[in-house]
């Protein structure tokens, strides 16, 4: 700040908007235009600081990662052992394979893609479901598929 005359100063602020947000500097300036109109005399200190969050923001991740790792660590043992695939190789023997496939087209893809968005399933989940029924097929033993739902908890509640 400077003094422009006997009645008149001018404030010069330079704002970095690498440390400060939309909110904060909408904050800043109210504030200081409640002083200048004499609409505020005192200065409120927050309780919360900036420091505080981190170390709140800290221990939601710490808290986070273990039950996460936990939760895992039991889902592991619950797992099928690797499928036994039924292959009987025979030293010089001529295996002739057939190869199946069939080919969907862009339409029909889009339905099923709408159909799996319906029940919520992404369609690699569709794909992988498809691959662990031929596993099952081929092997001495049934894959199992399970589906996980993660809820999305907030961060940050609304004042």
């Amino acid at each position: 700040m400077f003094k422009l005359n006997d009645k008149s100063y001018r404030l010069i602020a330079d704002l970095d908007m690498m440390i400060m947000d939309g909110l904060s500097t909408e904050i800043l300036i109210n504030e200081v235009m409640q002083f200048y109109n004499g609409e505020k005399t005192d200065i409120t200190v927050p309780s919360y600081t900036f420091k505080d969050y981190v170390c709140q923001q800290e221990q939601e991740r710490a808290k986070s990662y273990e039950s996460n790792m936990a939760f895992w660590k039991e889902q592991a043992t619950k797992m099928p052992s690797a499928p036994e695939l039924n292959v009987n190789i025979k030293e010089n023997h001529i295996y002739n394979f057939e190869q199946k496939e069939y080919i969907i087209s862009a339409e029909q893809w889009s339905e099923i893609k709408t159909y799996l968005r319906s029940k919520r399933v992404m369609p690699a989940m569709f794909l992988l479901g498809i691959y662990a029924d031929m596993l099952s097929r081929w092997s001495n033993q049934r894959v199992y598929r399970k589906s996980y739902y993660h809820k999305q908890k907030r961060r940050c509640k609304k004042a």
